[in-house]
């Protein structure tokens, strides 16, 4: 009876241990095969877009509207600009492929709207008030090859990727407003208090720094408003005598002149823009187009 017991025991003993080494066994076959796998998942490529627009612009102003496109990674991306007025319906203005090392900087193009037909009009300037929105969408274009089974993204037309989600998208609004232009007549400090700050307005004035209402030589200056940094300002000749060794008549001719922030104050403007100075400054050539200064370097060049 005590051999058979033993000889149970033995058995027993003997299965136990070989649950153990199995045991070992696959706790050291699982050691080996994760191994040499990493312990977290290696890092996605860091993406970002971004818009920088003004939060409002006048009728006609210059519209610097811009989107930057961010990627850790250099890669291809498919980018659809989409834009909307007054809350209407999203429609796409452009589709372009980019090749983005770290950031690729582009401008935002204005567009308008077709009153009757509804579509849109790519335009050099916004010609109507309202609010215009952008919405710009980045889309992988590896993933878009993949999933198209194409070789170049480009081929993708906008409507066959409106179910995809973009790898990364961003918004922004622009408001066109309509500034009231103030009449200063023939006040001088009126006009120059709106030119420091480049704020709509007129004033009829014979660039004196001393006005005289009724000097031969009268000027109509208008200012536009801002393009960038610097400020448009229209000089119109009402009135001018014809000048010496010229048959030409200044009367009519008009310049547009970019107007930096530095010679926004009344003695620099003169000083820099002067039109009928003794010694015309060549602010007027370098930074002034029309009429009126065509008919300055004409009399300039017979002058020599």
């Amino acid at each position: 009876m005590d051999g058979v017991i033993l000889q149970e025991k033995v058995v027993f003993l003997r299965k136990q241990l070989l649950l153990l080494c199995v045991f070992l066994a696959l706790l050291v076959f699982g050691c080996v095969q994760t191994k040499g796998e990493p312990s977290s998942p290696q890092p996605k490529n860091n993406l970002g877009l971004t818009l920088q627009m003004p939060e409002q612009i006048n009728v006609g102003e210059a519209f610097n509207g811009v989107y930057t496109v961010y990627s850790e990674k250099p890669s291809r991306f498919y980018l659809l600009v989409e834009g909307s007025k007054d809350g209407g319906l999203n429609r796409v203005i452009q589709t372009v492929v980019l090749n983005v090392s770290n950031s690729s900087v582009n401008s935002l193009n204005p567009f308008d709207v077709n009153e009757t037909t509804g579509e849109f009009v790519s335009v050099d300037s916004f010609k109507s008030l309202g609010k215009y929105t952008f919405t710009v969408s980045a889309f992988d274009c590896a993933s878009l090859e993949k999933a198209f089974k194409i070789n170049d993204c480009f081929k993708i037309k906008y409507d066959e990727i409106k179910e995809i989600p973009p790898s990364v998208s961003a918004s922004g609004s622009t408001a066109v407003i309509l500034h009231e232009r103030v009449d200063c007549n023939i006040d001088d400090n009126c006009f120059y208090e709106k030119l420091s700050t480049c704020s709509p307005a007129k004033v009829e004035t014979d660039f004196s720094q001393v006005p005289k209402p009724e000097s031969p030589i009268r000027f109509l200056l208008t200012i536009h408003g801002a393009n960038g940094t610097n400020c448009i300002v229209n000089t119109f000749v009402l009135k001018y005598p014809l000048p010496e060794n010229t048959t030409n008549s200044f009367e009519g001719a008009e310049m547009n002149c970019s107007v930096p922030q530095r010679d926004r104050e009344k003695d620099s403007f003169i000083l820099n823009f002067n039109p009928i100075a003794e010694r015309v400054p060549n602010n007027i050539f370098w930074r002034c187009s029309g009429s009126y200064v065509d008919l300055l370097k004409g009399v300039t060049n017979s002058s020599r």
